[in-house]
């Protein structure tokens, strides 16, 4: 992944649920998963993110922290996890990977590490689609607003 991932500087992002009653368990069990990816790479995690579901304060910072050169790369479990906000994410993850000294994210249950040539291809899909998707349901929309615009008019 890094040429030399002993000294790479390691990050994960994880999503819990709402529910005060299971985010420390949650937090604890993402955490053992974590430590585990980083094990199977030979990294050593550095900091942990976290987010529930509609905060993103923990993803702000985290990006942040990427874009400062304090982060090379970000574990985390599954590419739900950036699913709010997607278009955009894909497009910060983009960016970071594109960068003089690149920020790769490694989503674990896909396989997909974002500075791999692989990683690359999918990512310029994964934007694509829903760059696609969100200029169709913006044409929906607009279409919905017209409509209801004519109905009231007739």
């Amino acid at each position: 992944m890094k040429d030399d991932n002993r000294c790479c500087i390691v990050a994960a992002y994880g999503r819990i649920g709402k529910s005060k009653n299971t985010q420390a368990s949650s937090v604890n069990d993402l955490e053992q998963q974590f430590r585990a990816i980083a094990e199977q790479h030979n990294w050593s995690i550095t900091q942990f993110y976290y987010d529930g579901e509609k905060d993103q304060r923990s993803w702000n910072g985290l990006i942040a922290n990427c874009k400062s050169e304090q982060i090379d790369i970000v574990i985390c479990t599954s590419i739900r996890c950036i699913s709010q906000n997607f278009r955009k994410k894909i497009h910060v993850i983009r960016e970071l990977s594109e960068r003089e000294r690149p920020v790769g994210f490694w989503f674990e249950e896909q396989s997909i590490f974002t500075l791999s040539k692989d990683g690359k291809l999918i990512l310029t899909i994964m934007e694509t689609v829903a760059e696609e998707e969100s200029r169709q349901r913006s044409m929906i929309m607009k279409e919905y607003y017209r409509r209801k615009k004519d109905v009231k008019h007739e």
